[in-house]
């Protein structure tokens, strides 16, 4: 989802480099609990009011945000709102805040810019969850041209940089163009403890960095003074809880203190401001023509795993075949007549479209072949089927939604209407009155099935089908116990023909 906010950096945009209008996107990532949503508040407001004074009475919000402070009046933690509840943002601390992705639009004096929040990375709900936000993360990017900057959030006191930070990292540099590693920022956030400085994270960032680079395709990440940046949102976090309706009452002498906190944290984010500007944009057309190849590949995965299955299964019923062989000792007649045994074999056709199938046990058939259990899906209920957003053969993936299988329409009896309501690509034709004939239609959007009447929960997109076939595998041992045995009766009856001949002399 897009969400536009018609906000201008006046006072900022003076010190900001000019040019012509132009559009920057950045891509922000971090763990769970970082503050990427409350860093986006702090960061626009910081463009916005270059004093903490002028900010007091129109502080902005981009996203609603909650959190508790101690206020000195009641002797006791307060917890703060500010902004109208959003679902995207979940204020339950036992879950990560940020669900979907979600692009910010600010405009800054000549310049757009949108910031793509995106869901925790170490998410509480386990690594399944990061697996499936990363790839919300890619499919989301698509949509964009470019962007000029991915930002990594994090805690400038953190010793231990994570294994899953180190693995999402990875995955993500997978999916892009190593390219992208030029573009890649850091962001401290909740730095005012540690000075302004990257602390103990410093060093094990560099190790993990160091191991990127170390391992394929050894992508550089830099990781210097000009690509780092260090800011706090306590300012911005005082001014919501002094603002309506939290009221929270703080010591004077604390306004200080805040002060200079933000006037540190504008000009940090002027530094960054100009470091983007000089940044080449990453291209995410590269990106997306590297993930549409690693989709078709992945998609390849399937039948490729049913085929080595069967030919495994084929395996096993050789050996026990050639064990039968060994244990034969029958006569040629015999042996021709197992020569030849059955076995199954999987072909996997490739689709030049795709479809949309039901998983449901009442629309997808159970069969046993060769102890191997195999899917057949009865029920197709859409072809062919694209949907730009999906990738294959998940279940129950919400942009199954978009399918023709979830959506009908219904074409209700024509009338006539003022032309005017109509934006025809050709000349409309008029009765008498000067009216054109026109229909109403209406689309009705289901969860469920149109045809089969089971949740889109059920169903998947393929863009390939496999049969089962019945072929004949020949024993070349066997055979080769039949041709010894032709070949002993010739070299017999050769050495009869030579004793007749003998005979006769």
């Amino acid at each position: 989802m897009d969400t536009t906010q018609s906000l201008t950096a006046e006072s900022s945009s003076e010190q900001m480099p000019q040019s012509e209008s132009k559009q920057l996107t950045l891509l922000l990532i971090g763990e769970t609990g970082v503050g990427k949503s409350t860093f986006i508040n702090a960061f626009v407001n910081y463009l916005l009011f270059d004093d903490i004074d002028d900010a007091v009475n129109n502080l902005q919000c981009l996203i609603p945000t909650s959190f508790h402070v101690y206020d000195d009046s009641i002797n006791d933690m307060r917890e703060c709102f500010f902004g109208s509840p959003d679902e995207n943002e979940h204020c339950d601390k036992t879950q990560s805040s940020t669900q979907t992705c979600r692009c910010y639009n600010f405009q800054t004096g000549n310049i757009t810019l949108k910031i793509i929040d995106t869901p925790g990375i170490a998410d509480c709900r386990g690594v399944n969850t990061d697996v499936l936000n990363l790839k919300h993360i890619l499919s989301f990017i698509a949509n964009y041209d470019e962007f000029n900057a991915i930002c990594v959030l994090l805690k400038p006191n953190n010793a231990k940089v994570g294994v899953v930070f180190k693995y999402c990292v990875l995955e993500l540099l997978t999916h892009l163009n190593k390219s992208a590693a030029e573009n890649i920022l850091f962001l401290f956030t909740n730095s005012r403890g540690t000075f302004y400085k990257p602390d103990d994270t410093a060093q094990p960032l560099r190790k993990v960095l160091k191991d990127i680079r170390s391992k394929p395709p050894h992508v550089e990440i830099k990781f210097e003074k000009e690509n780092y940046f260090a800011f706090d949102s306590e300012a911005f976090r005082y001014l919501v809880a002094k603002s309506e309706p939290n009221n929270v009452v703080f010591e004077t002498a604390a306004h200080a203190d805040f002060e200079k906190s933000w006037q540190q944290s504008v000009a940090e984010c002027e530094r960054l401001f100009r470091r983007i500007l000089e940044l080449k944009p990453h291209s995410v057309r590269d990106t997306i023509s590297i993930n549409d190849m690693r989709t078709k590949i992945l998609n390849l995965r399937k039948p490729t795993v049913l085929i080595a299955e069967n030919i495994g299964n084929e395996i096993r019923a050789c050996e026990r075949h050639e064990k039968k062989i060994k244990e034969f000792t029958g006569d040629i007649e015999e042996l021709e007549k197992e020569l030849y045994t059955p076995a199954l074999d999987i072909v996997s056709t490739q689709l030049e479209k795709p479809i949309t199938v039901c998983s449901d046990p009442a629309c997808c058939e159970k069969k046993l072949f060769n102890n191997t259990t195999k899917l057949h899906y009865k029920s197709i209920c859409h072809k062919p089927c694209y949907l730009d957003n999906s990738d294959g053969n998940i279940i129950g993936n919400i942009a199954l939604l978009d399918c023709n299988a979830f959506n009908k329409y219904k074409i209700n009896e024509g009338t006539w209407y003022d032309p005017k309501t109509f934006h025809p690509d050709n000349e409309l034709k008029l009765n008498e009155e000067g009216l054109a004939y026109g229909y109403n239609a209406i689309r009705t959007k289901s969860e469920d099935c149109f045809k089969c009447s089971h949740s889109y929960q059920s169903h998947l997109t393929i863009n390939y089908e496999t049969k089962v076939v019945e072929k004949k595998l020949r024993d070349d041992n066997k055979y080769e116990r039949i041709e010894t045995t032709y070949s002993d009766i010739g070299r017999r009856q050769r050495q009869i023909e030579l004793l007749k001949k003998k005979s006769k002399i």
